[in-house]
């Protein structure tokens, strides 16, 4: 849902600028602490994910203090019930003619089991001078639940296959460890067989020299 210039509710603090570079050719100029609200209410439900997204810039800024916040307003079936209002504060930053695109996620757990409407919320130049303005080019508001649902099952999905390939990595190192050590052991083998075979010869000629030593002296 996306909330156009003409769907806020009026007030004398804010006004509506033309421009071509803007979404549908108008952005919304609020002065001082100025709160808006959309007129058109949103339908929700209180076990979804909810993603709301605007742009914004800081055309002038007095005192040392400027926030924006934006949230919603959760109503009941009648439109009635207001009492439950997820908001997130954002720092104004600095004055400039550039467009900042800002969002926040709004969790499930934040949502009451009554709520079955909403309306979007935005203050601006909070907590500061009167002569503070904020343009708002245009607000979105998403349901990423399902979304949410997809990135969750394929990051699960790559960590899984990156598990797998640390498994195989360390099979492998196993299976070249074995093989080390079987050739290790078979090298030993077959140095202590030609260490025997060495020392048989060794007696041998031993031996021989003995009789030849023997056949000697009896002469």
């Amino acid at each position: 849902t996306e909330a156009q210039v003409s769907e806020v509710i009026p007030s004398a603090f804010h006004s509506v600028i033309t421009d071509v570079t803007a979404v549908g050719g108008k952005y919304l100029r609020l002065t001082g602490n100025n709160e808006i609200l959309t007129q058109r209410p949103i339908p929700i439900l209180p076990n979804r994910r909810y993603k709301l997204s605007w742009s914004r810039r800081l055309v002038s800024k007095v005192g040392a203090t400027n926030d924006f916040v934006a949230g919603i307003i959760c109503l009941d079936g009648s439109a009635g019930e207001v009492t439950h209002t997820p908001l997130q504060v954002f720092k104004a930053g600095v004055v400039s003619t550039d467009w900042v695109t800002e969002s926040f996620i709004i969790e499930p757990t934040t949502i009451p089991a009554w709520a079955k409407l909403a309306r979007i919320r935005l203050i601006a130049n909070h907590c500061n001078n009167s002569a503070d303005v904020t343009d708002v080019d245009w607000v979105l508001f998403e349901d990423i639940t399902d979304s949410s649902f997809a990135e969750s099952k394929a990051n699960a999905a790559s960590t899984s296959a990156t598990n797998a390939a640390g498994s195989a990595d360390a099979a492998q190192s196993s299976a070249t460890a074995s093989q080390q050590s079987r050739l290790a052991s078979e090298a030993a083998f077959t140095g202590a067989n030609t260490a025997k075979v060495d020392a048989q010869n060794a007696a041998t000629a031993a031996n021989t020299s003995a009789g030849v030593a023997s056949t000697k002296a009896t002469e």
